[in-house]
């Protein structure tokens, strides 16, 4: 199942940019065993891959184990 980012308009993504941002979202999601979309933590892992990306992070693992990192500080 694919999930729709809702990217800020504060910044532009290129479709390459959002493919990988996706492909981090499902992984990072996957490794929390976070099925239900609506829950909240499903956005917060998303607004902390973007933050990543907007700060230069483009690797899928990267950007999958920071997020997973900041969850847990």
């Amino acid at each position: 199942m694919s999930i729709e980012l809702h990217l800020p308009r504060d910044h532009a993504f290129g479709p390459e940019d959002v493919a990988t941002l996706s492909s981090a979202l499902e992984d990072t999601l996957r490794s929390l065993r976070l099925i239900d979309r609506i829950d909240p933590a499903v956005s917060m892992v998303a607004e902390r891959l973007i933050q990543l990306a907007k700060h230069g992070e483009w690797d899928s693992d990267r950007l999958r184990e920071e997020a997973l990192k900041s969850l847990w500080r």
